[in-house]
């Protein structure tokens, strides 16, 4: 899959058809097309499993990921919580740490969660659910 930046719209703004059917960009829709290649394009993260094995050290991770982002302007991560082991609570604490480069992603329990828990997942800082394995009820 090919990711498009800002910079490489493919269409945008109202065109026009020159004779023989030319396609002409007008003027705003040409300066965005025209990507300073000096500036590196700037990534939005979707899908992050973090911390990647429940022995590593967390805020060892966080910082170690932090500093990739940067390096690779990578502007926001969104970090997947689980309802397995503790790792909504890594999540918390990475974006607690990061609040302007992380997203949080709660990872819901079907049938454990509540309409409550939710609620306090987003006050501490989740932005977003993480739903998996949606079991049928018995």
């Amino acid at each position: 899959m090919r990711v498009h930046y800002p910079g490489e719209i493919r269409e945008a703004g109202p065109r026009a058809v020159r004779e023989g059917g030319e396609t002409c960009m007008d003027e705003r829709t040409r300066h965005l097309r025209e990507r300073d290649p000096q500036v590196p394009p700037r990534v939005f993260d979707t899908h992050v499993h973090f911390p990647w094995g429940e022995d590593r050290d967390v805020a060892g991770v966080t910082d170690e990921l932090a500093e990739l982002a940067q390096a690779l302007n990578i502007v926001h991560i969104a970090l997947l919580g689980s309802r397995w082991a503790d790792y909504n609570d890594r999540v918390n604490r990475a974006i607690e740490r990061y609040p302007d480069l992380f997203i949080g992603m709660y990872g819901v329990g079907l049938g454990e969660d509540t309409p409550e828990s939710i609620r306090d997942a987003h006050d501490r800082g989740f932005r977003g659910l993480k739903i998996i394995h949606a079991l049928k009820p018995s």
